[in-house]
């Protein structure tokens, strides 16, 4: 495998000059420049990630002060574990909790991890200090940025929404209307699909970010019911067609919800780091983050330049990813905005708290129509099934109760099957369980039994 086709299949992680950068969880063995994978390797990710806090979380210790005071960045303490997190100097942070505590057992608990606990509680029983959120009063999820710093900022983050008032008109319909109905799912991000977005806080843009969804897609435009890349909307069409061979019925679509991070392949976030940099980076900035990009996109004009957000939507994932992560760690405090902030800007409000894998709109597909081709602005999408969409569900439920699904087979890093089987918590799946329903669409029907399992 080529550097090239690493990058593109990591979604656009370098292994050469992204090595460590932050943000990613994907370890890459510098002695063959392949991705570590194994249990065992990420394991020993971790470990070898802790020992050196060993020293910098004395560091951090040092600075604690500063960083929770918000006179400091935690990567501008020089040696600290944010700065050599920053200079890519440590390995990648695992995900998972057998990876976190060891990589807490081998940097023996870094100091700060405990000050920060303890200042923290404090701070909530005299009710002074910190702003941070609280499990119980947090009004978006913490994966939107799960940066301890950035959270506050999320706090603050006030969109101005010029709004087209079309979420305002859907009907609110009950899953026991489709009683007897086959439905196909699939996964839909929690972009908002709500008019154009003009500014954010005190902070207004040259140029609007449209909100073309996500979720609420379909209530946008007419006869369209989803969009993706070819290969998952050629899937879809198959298997609607297939159902309606068998039933005599068009299916109705059902899309489940991903995580908070899931609009990152959609235009939106991005765009609208960068319309906020064109409205409030001073010049200076401004002129090293267009050349940056241009280093990216050869033709870019500048982020002044309107036409500059459609060869920014248009570029490869990889490279807009690339462009968000580089305007999220080099210039989100130089007048930028930070990628976590982006991400809640341009997300549904409904959706802002909301549980992985949960069920909310339905719509249907026009199985015997065809697929359609860039017929809609939204850029990120170009393929569309056609259909209509029918109402908005108010539920708690998760799709893996809908498809009734208990068990799944396990998949390693890779996305291959290992033969094993896994538990399914139906009621909170964890991001490999909905992992498993991106390889392909699922479907199912709508039974009385089904609806009385779900509480009808």
């Amino acid at each position: 495998m080529t550097e090239e086709e690493l990058f593109r299949k990591l979604g656009g992680f370098n292994p050469i000059n992204n090595f460590g950068a932050p943000k990613e969880n994907i370890a890459i063995n510098p002695f063959t420049g392949k991705p570590i994978v194994s249990n065992a390797g990420q394991l020993a990710t971790s470990m070898t990630r802790g020992i050196p806090q060993l020293a910098t979380g004395v560091l951090d210790l040092a600075g604690l002060p500063f960083t929770m005071s918000g006179l400091l960045d935690d990567k501008d303490v020089f040696g600290s574990t944010a700065y050599l997190d920053s200079k890519g100097l440590l390995p990648p942070k695992q995900t998972g909790t057998g990876n976190m505590l060891a990589e807490m057992g081998s940097s023996m608990i870094n100091p700060p991890l405990a000050a920060k606990g303890a200042l923290l509680g404090l701070a909530g029983m005299v009710g002074k200090g910190s702003k941070l959120p609280t499990k119980d009063t947090v009004k978006f999820d913490p994966r939107f940025d799960d940066r301890v710093r950035e959270q506050v900022k999320l706090e603050n983050v006030k969109p101005k929404i010029q709004s087209n008032n079309i979420q305002e008109n859907v009907p609110q319909v009950s899953l026991t209307e489709f009683e007897g109905r086959p439905f196909i799912t699939s996964m839909a991000d929690r972009t908002r699909a709500d008019g154009v977005l003009t500014g954010i806080g005190d902070v207004n843009f040259n140029y609007g970010v449209d909100m073309l969804g996500g979720q609420g897609y379909p209530f946008l435009f007419p006869k369209q019911q989803w969009a993706s890349g070819e290969l998952p909307v050629r899937q879809m069409d198959e298997l609607a067609k297939i159902i309606k061979r068998d039933t005599g019925q068009n299916p109705i679509h059902i899309p489940w919800r991903m995580a908070p991070t899931g609009g990152d392949f959609s235009h939106m976030t991005g765009e609208t780091m960068i319309a906020y940099a064109d409205a409030a980076m001073p010049l200076k900035q401004k002129k090293k983050a267009d050349k940056l990009i241009k280093s990216l996109i050869p033709e870019w004009k500048g982020m002044s330049d309107p036409n500059s957000v459609i060869q920014y939507s248009e570029a490869p994932d990889a490279i807009r990813k690339e462009i968000q992560q580089k305007l999220d760690v080099e210039f989100r405090n130089l007048g930028g905005l930070g990628r976590g902030e982006a991400r809640l800007a341009v997300s549904d409000p409904n959706q802002l708290n909301a549980i992985d894998g949960g069920i909310q709109n339905v719509g249907e597909f026009f199985a015997d129509s065809d697929i359609l081709f860039k017929p809609t602005q939204h850029r990120s999408y170009p393929y569309v099934l056609q259909g209509e969409g029918i109402g908005q569900v108010k539920s708690d439920k998760t799709i893996f109760e809908l498809l009734d699904l208990n068990k799944r087979i396990q998949l390693d890093k890779k996305g291959k099957p290992t033969g094993k089987i896994i538990t399914i918590n139906k009621k909170n799946p964890t991001s490999d369980d909905l992992r498993s329903l991106q390889m392909k669409p699922y479907s199912g029907t709508i039974t009385e039994g089904l609806l009385k399992k779900l509480g009808y």
